[in-house]
């Protein structure tokens, strides 16, 4: 895999500072997930890092043109956003809603491969799904629930939109 050493070294160039994460991907336990959808943003990922052929089905990159959407969904995300998901992946964010700071950084969600499949599976929903714009409106209607309800951890105002 020199030439993905290489592509990495050639964007750290072009872009600057890239932030990297730091968790040892050898360290992650495996966890099986049976969403078709989740497991086929698997393999584009592992296509990407130049693992594996490249997979059939729908493409995933249009998830990674989206970064603020990912980080928003892992900041703000609650129980309900998920309940369409893989059980597995219900289940890590519904322990891990009460627990992550709303305020913390992106990389401590990151590093929990669970909450980063949720958030990638959401936002696959939310730009590509058959029920995107249901989607959409559901989840604007529980990250505003959020936002209230975290108001006070806000260093500013916040007024949510009315519709």
């Amino acid at each position: 895999m020199p030439e993905v050493k290489e592509q990495a070294e050639k964007a750290l160039r072009r872009y600057g500072n890239v932030h990297r994460c730091g968790q040892p991907l050898t360290d992650i336990p495996v966890i099986p997930v049976t969403d078709l959808r989740l497991l086929e943003i698997q393999q584009w990922i592992n296509f990407g890092f130049g693992e594996g052929p490249r997979p059939g089905g729908r493409a995933a990159h249009h998830l990674f043109l989206f970064p603020a959407l990912i980080k928003m969904i892992l900041q703000l995300h609650t129980p309900e956003m998920f309940r369409d998901s893989d059980p597995v992946v219900r289940a890590a964010h519904a322990r891990s809603a009460a627990e992550l700071p709303f305020d913390g950084p992106l990389a401590d969600d990151a590093s929990r491969p669970l909450l980063m499949a949720g958030a990638l599976h959401l936002a696959d929903q939310l730009i590509s799904g058959k029920r995107r714009r249901a989607k959409a409106v559901e989840f604007a209607d529980l990250a505003r629930a959020e936002l209230d309800r975290q108001r006070d951890r806000w260093p500013v105002p916040i007024t949510a939109p009315s519709r």
